[in-house]
């Protein structure tokens, strides 16, 4: 079936079976979720905070800076959430699975959540008789609409004809009209291509519609693709003068509406492909907030626009449409093809103290960079279907793993596109960055993507440190550009003061000697002034430090040392930064002394309003596998005094670790409860997943597979009826740890990662059946496709749709490949034969 995408299709009805998130026009989820409310008993906490909140929103609106979350103002899903479309770091626009286009992300870091469907962006079906009689024309979308304009356009598909199928980055939507023997399926291509880093950068899309006539007459079949000026935010919409032009060539024909958005140009182009066998294109322009009349009747009366070309140039709202007609007769298949591509090459953030070019850019560039990105669509299409298939097909086709994994594992990918990415070139050498930082991101460029669409941080790095395994397994030099460009913030640091939003502490925003938190706001010049979040002060956060040093090693063993001809220079840095770390955290965080840090009775790691006191299960682990990540380090860079020093730390805090919180079962939660953390072994995991192999573990294997069984047990089993995933936390009494906000949700990124221990360990269905309970309850029963959440409460509520955490689920099939796990499994029985050893990469 995915093969078959590759040429003409003879029955495109067979491309809605298949992998992926599949649905009916009709679909409506089964269970009904809204955003986060507190308990009763946690409120007296949140109140103080949002006073807090209140007045430095206040404050920053007056001084235009941005807030990193408006927790007045939650966002709330859209049940019909599709496959979004473009490249990576470009922009995005959203898709309603239904037919619809929505929820752009062409301004960095703003996923414009709010917008519906826009009325003027539409694919419109014209069916005649070889006479050239009218005998149907509707919209090809069943989705609900505002009909204030375009109100001639009144003819949509009933929603029980509509049938979808999503595979990220690819979709199709399937239209029948039984009363016509006409089915007409939408192929949606984004070319986002692993280990690519040119095509997987462009803004655009195809979209090549199968039409096959199952009637024993004749059809002449339109298919008409408008789109106006914009992206559907009133606040945008006339904003600068809209200039149209047509474009023709050998290869396509269309339209292209330049405008400005955000006071940054941007040219939208939409484009038919030429095609000899029974084709002929048109095009015209028209005005987006009339009745559309005009348009809906030439299209029924000639099946095109060739008598009514206009060219609406000079007005503030315009919109585009060009229109491709071909002979489709008795019993066989046609094919028309478009593309649809949005260039914005040069955005601000929104202090606009520099202008940032985006990465594609560099390869499509000046007047004609609209059109040659249209050409290069049609004429590499069937080369992005090839490559998507060849990676995805080794996972699509295997029977071993069950369906909704093989799905999951590619729809979650949809943030690395629609994530309100930003991929831009590196010019200009920075004071503080090092040469090889320099060097490799003037090579693969700058990245960033936010932390969720309502929290407005670049590159949060305790949450990145879960969703990297997506970066790392598809694009490693993302991943060590982004490692690269934390590491040489390091020893920056920011003296400006802010209060702290939990506690009203004044601290300075970022301290030398730190990570920093995040990248910083899109509004407030990102990458120069960093920390944008202010809940606490991050500087005395005991995670996000630690992280960095386990990620320094992952990235060095899976990317750098076989990629970057200065490895060992760049690994001596990252080691150099390590070590910084480390002295630093025997110094300031060892309040004993005895060799395993404390925390500091305040929530100071990722789980942020859930306090940690003492030593704690989740930082512990993490400390243990830090210093044995800088051991490691040290051994491949022959540091053998630092080597040795580093073995010894690890030995001593293993024992403290274990000696502090060991219960016979699992590790408490810290030095003064015995909740059961799902994420307690944080550290000792993510090192297991660098080996690929338990055969090395920090803690004793019979320690760790304790643990796990009373995760399971507890968490897992107890929560949402065993189908929801794993509570972050459970009481040792049996019942739900309520004592925070947190540690009752369960959080989807650090879901998958915990299922990918269990794959680690061995155990391939603990792993499926802690994983499918996220996918279950967010892709299947609470409609939250396409913009799965930060958190999922057992039951009403969901926490900041649209995460970047729930790209962890790339750890499961990086545990998956590295373990026998997947290997020795038991085939099923309708899987035929087993695959190749290669089939498994």
């Amino acid at each position: 079936l995915q093969m078959a995408s590759s040429g003409e299709v003879d029955d495109p009805s067979k491309l809605i079976e298949g992998i992926g998130w599949t649905a009916r026009g009709d679909w409506k989820p089964s269970e009904r979720r809204i955003p986060f409310i507190p308990r009763l008993k946690h409120i007296p906490v949140v109140i103080p905070m949002m006073f807090r909140f209140l007045f430095k929103s206040i404050w920053n609106w007056w001084h235009g800076e941005g807030i990193f979350i408006n927790i007045f103002r939650q966002h709330l899903h859209m049940a019909h959430t599709g496959v979004p479309i473009g490249g990576i770091g470009c922009g995005s626009i959203g898709r309603d699975f239904r037919g619809g286009f929505n929820r752009f992300a062409l301004v960095p870091g703003i996923k414009e959540v709010w917008t519906d469907n826009v009325r003027a962006n539409q694919f419109i079906l014209t069916v005649r008789s070889v006479t050239g009689q009218l005998i149907t024309q509707r919209l090809l979308t069943c989705a609900k609409q505002n009909t204030s304009t375009l109100s001639a356009w009144d003819k949509a598909f009933p929603s029980s004809s509509v049938r979808y199928r999503g595979l990220f980055p690819r979709s199709w939507t399937e239209f029948t009209l039984s009363d016509l023997g006409l089915v007409v399926v939408c192929e949606q291509i984004s070319p986002v291509i692993p280990h690519d880093y040119k095509e997987s950068t462009l803004p655009l899309t195809n979209f090549v519609w199968h039409v096959k006539n199952n009637s024993t007459v004749d059809y002449n079949v339109s298919i008409s693709f408008t789109w106006r000026n914009g992206t559907g935010c009133a606040q945008w919409a006339r904003e600068s003068v809209c200039r149209v032009r047509k474009y023709s060539d050998s290869h396509l024909e269309g339209m292209e509406l330049a405008h400005k958005l955000r006071g940054r140009n941007v040219t939208y182009g939409v484009y038919a492909k030429r095609n000899k066998k029974r084709h002929s294109l048109s095009c015209t322009s028209f005005d987006p907030t009339g009745d559309g009349s005009s348009i809906w009747r030439s299209l029924a009366e000639d099946g095109n626009f060739e008598d009514y070309e206009r060219m609406i140039d000079g007005y503030r709202e315009c919109a585009v449409a060009v229109c491709a007609e071909t002979q489709v007769v008795s019993s066989e298949s046609g094919e028309l093809e478009f593309v649809l591509v949005w260039n914005m090459p040069e955005i601000d953030f929104g202090k606009k103290s520099k202008v940032c070019k985006r990465r594609y850019s560099r390869f499509f560039h000046g007047p004609s960079a609209t059109s040659e990105m249209g050409v290069h669509a049609v004429q590499k299409r069937k080369d992005w279907q090839r490559q998507i298939e060849e990676w995805q097909n080794p996972v699509i086709n295997d029977r071993r793993l069950p369906e909704w994994y093989r799905s999951a594992l590619f729809n979650e990918l949809y943030y690395v596109s629609d994530g309100s990415t930003s991929w831009i070139e590196y010019e200009e050498r920075e004071d503080h960055v090092s040469d090889h930082t320099s060097a490799h991101m003037k090579e693969w460029g700058r990245f960033g993507y936010m932390e969720s669409w309502e929290y407005l941080m670049i590159n949060t790095y305790d949450v990145h440190f879960y969703a990297s395994a997506a970066f790392i397994e598809n694009w490693p030099h993302l991943e060590v550009s982004m490692q690269l460009d934390f590491s040489e913030q390091l020893n920056r640091e920011d003296l400006r003061l802010h209060k702290t939003l939990m506690d009203g502490e004044t601290v300075i925003v970022k301290k030398r000697g730190r990570l920093p938190h995040d990248m910083g706001h899109p509004i407030d010049a990102p990458w120069e002034y960093t920390n944008a979040y202010c809940l606490h002060d991050t500087g005395e956060w005991k995670d996000l430090n630690l992280k960095f040093i386990l990620a320094s090693l992952r990235d060095y063993q899976m990317s750098i040392k076989h990629e970057n001809p200065q490895a060992d220079e760049v690994l001596s840095h990252l080691f150099d930064r390590s070590m910084e770390i480390i002295e630093a955290g025997k110094r300031e965080w060892d309040v004993d002394g005895d060799g395993m840090i404390e925390n500091g009775g305040f929530a100071d790691q990722t789980y942020d309003i859930w306090t940690m006191t003492g030593t704690s299960a989740y930082c512990g682990s993490l400390w243990v596998a830090a210093l044995e990540a800088a051991r490691r380090m040290a051994e491949i860079l022959r540091r053998k005094k630092e080597e040795a020093s580093l073995a010894d730390q690890v030995q001593k805090a293993r024992g403290i670790f274990i000696k502090k919180l060991w219960n016979g079962r699992y590790f408490n939660f810290d030095e003064t409860s015995s909740s059961i953390m799902a994420d307690q072994l944080c550290g000792v995991w993510f090192l297991a997943s660098v080996d690929g192999t338990t055969n090395n573990l920090l803690i004793e294997k019979e320690k760790v597979s304790s643990v796990l069984d009373t995760i399971f047990e507890n968490n897992v089993k107890k929560f949402g009826n065993g189908k929801s995933g794993a509570a972050n936390g459970w009481r040792e009494d049996g019942t739900k740890d309520t004592v925070a906000i947190q540690s009752e949700e369960m959080w989807t990124g650090t879901t998958y990662s915990l299922a990918s221990f269990y794959a680690l360990m061995g155990d391939r269905d603990r792993c499926f059946a802690v994983a499918e309970g996220v996918y279950d309850s967010c892709w299947i029963r609470a409609g939250l496709q396409y913009q799965t959440p930060e958190a999922m409460f057992e039951w009403m509520f969901y926490r900041a749709i649209g995460y970047m955490r729930p790209l962890a689920i790339w750890n499961i099939h990086a545990a998956l490949r590295n373990t026998e796990s997947l290997r020795n499994y038991e085939l099923d029985s309708t899987s035929g034969e087993s695959l190749e050893e290669s089939d498994l990469q």
